[in-house]
Parts: C-alpha cells; structure tokens; sequence
C-alpha cells in the first residue's frame, strides 16, 4: 500500500473544519445584508460585509477542491500496486487517469510531496517503486479464482493474468 492513510483522514478532517468555520459565518453575512435591504445603511454594511463573504465562500471552494484532489489518492494508489515492474512513466500514468500526461504529473507530484503516498521515488520521465530493504521484491499468490500464479510486489498486489482477479499480498494479517 502505498498510500498514507493518516495524512489523507488527517487533512480531511482539516478541509471540513475549515469549510465548516467560513461557510457559517458567510452564511450569516449574507443574511444580515438580506435582513438590511431598504435600510439607509444597506451601503455601509454591503460594503463591509460583502468582501469578507465573497472571501469566505472563495475559501470554501478552494477547500472542496483541495478535498475532490484527496480523493484521487486511491486511484494512484492503485495504479502503483497493480503495476508488476514497479515503473510507471509519466505518459503511461497520465492515459491510466484520464488527464493529459503534463496534468497527470503535476497531481502526482502535488501527492508525492504533500506526503499523501509514500515509498516512491520520483525520477525525470517515471516514478518507481521503492523496495523495502528487508524482504525480497516478489511474492508468488496463488489467484484465488483459478489457482494460478500470480507474481506481487511485497505489500503490494496484481492482476492475474489468466482471469484478470485482483490478488495483494498479505500486509500486516490483512489480505
């Protein structure tokens, strides 16, 4: 697994705090000024208020994005656990998410740096798998569909290639 799963809950507990604390208020600008309409100070507190919402709800959208962003996470994840070689090139990553291969990097460096996935290495035209140090790169599973052999990356998993079953290895007693 090359997610971190802490960071990712972690910042979306923040996103929501920080949504839930500027649309309350921004909420409650808006109606003040509705409740002022046909006041003579309608003016002065449109003019004041008004900037501080339009503010807050430029946070709340900013934050949403951030959040949809997170989301994309597992999706990456999974392209690196199913990968057999453990090398995945930039434009090859960008056609497996949909996304032009510029786009595609530039999320997945955003994700890499922020510390969302981690045990990977970033190179100038892929990204590659780090092997931990104290096991052997593969394992061979027996699929369990069709009992084939299916070669996996430690904590990692694959497709077999005879039925297409998705197989991971055993990561702390968890299959």
């Amino acid at each position: 697994m090359y997610i971190n799963l802490a960071k990712v809950a972690t910042s979306k507990i923040i996103n929501g705090i920080i949504i839930a604390a500027t649309a309350l208020p921004a909420l409650f600008g808006v109606l003040l000024i509705c409740l002022c309409i046909g006041d003579s100070r309608v003016f002065w507190i449109a003019f004041f208020i008004l900037p501080i919402v339009v503010g807050q709800v430029a946070i709340v959208i900013w934050r949403i994005a951030h959040i949809r962003k997170l989301s994309r996470v597992a999706l990456y994840n999974s392209l690196f656990e199913e990968d057999h070689d453990g090398i995945i090139t930039y434009e090859s990553l960008g056609s497996m998410v949909g996304l032009s291969t510029s786009k595609a990097t530039q999320e997945f460096m955003w994700m890499n740096n922020k510390g969302y996935l981690k045990n990977i290495t970033v190179g100038r035209t892929a990204a590659r798998v780090d092997v931990r140090a104290d096991k052997s790169e593969y394992k061979l599973l027996t699929c369990p569909t069709c009992g084939a052999n299916v070669r996996v990356r430690n904590g990692g998993g694959g497709r077999c290639d005879h039925c297409g079953t998705f197989s991971r290895d055993e990561v702390n007693g968890n299959v």
